[in-house]
């Protein structure tokens, strides 16, 4: 009678016929070890292949990981250009959400609670941001006014700026919005140039806007609730190229 120890393939037996024949060739242990030999045993995998498969799939699933981790990245829109481009490819509601998204810096969150009777004749706005529970004014500037005047004039107080078409008195969800600025970056091939874009671009869309035009990066940092410089400067994508270009500027 063979062994089942000479077999080839381990896999068509079963962990306790393996440890029953090791006990009728003597080999058994006390029955403390032999329970923690099959258990043992069945952590382990007797046919490599199954072993490799498992090691490919944990891989697969790294690689996954990886690359929904980068799929969730969004840009700013550093380009004016490229601003007005993805501006005109919107209308009505799609244009007012990425035109008050970047004028007023606020998350989705904060920015889809938005009613018409917060913005329409008014000249700033008090919001108290839902993340930080912190209360923000935001004065209009003479571009946001006329946005408002336009796309606004016809709609109710009670109504949300960004309200569903689907009815039902709600606004838009935050994946319905991500589409709506994600598609017309695809339309426009700004998607193609500088990655990624959604409703938080947006947000560091405003950031970058501000330091642009000259606000000091602490105040920028305060704004937008960030723990330390370094983390608002990767946040509205200020690269080491262009600090390094802002140093090499200065002329003594």
């Amino acid at each position: 009678m063979s062994s089942p120890y000479a077999s080839s393939s381990a896999s068509k037996y079963s962990v306790r016929t393996l440890i029953n024949s090791a006990r009728s060739a003597g080999l058994s242990q006390r029955p403390s070890t032999h329970a923690i030999k099959i258990a043992s045993f069945s952590l382990i995998s007797f046919d490599f292949r199954y072993h490799f498969r498992y090691y490919e799939c944990n891989k697969l699933k790294f690689k996954l990981r990886r690359v929904s981790e980068m799929a969730n990245e969004v840009f700013p829109i550093k380009s004016k250009r490229d601003f007005n481009k993805l501006k005109n490819a919107l209308n009505g509601r799609n244009r007012l959400l990425l035109t008050l998204g970047t004028a007023f810096g606020l998350r989705i969150s904060d920015l889809l609670t938005l009613k018409v009777g917060d913005l329409r004749g008014q000249d700033s706005l008090v919001i108290t941001e839902q993340k930080r529970k912190k209360k923000r004014k935001i004065t209009f500037s003479s571009s946001v006014l006329r946005e408002i005047k336009t796309y606004l004039s016809d709609a109710d107080d009670k109504d949300y700026v960004f309200a569903s078409r689907q009815g039902g008195g709600k606004p838009i969800s935050r994946v319905q919005a991500y589409r709506i600025l994600n598609d017309a970056a695809e339309r426009t091939g700004i998607a193609d140039k500088i990655g990624a874009i959604g409703t938080h671009s947006l947000r560091k869309t405003f950031g970058y806007r501000l330091h642009e035009n000259g606000v000091d990066i602490t105040r920028i940092m305060s704004i937008l609730g960030h723990s330390s410089e370094r983390e608002t400067l990767r946040y509205i994508g200020i690269t080491a190229d262009e600090i390094s270009e802002a140093y090499e500027s200065i002329e003594v």
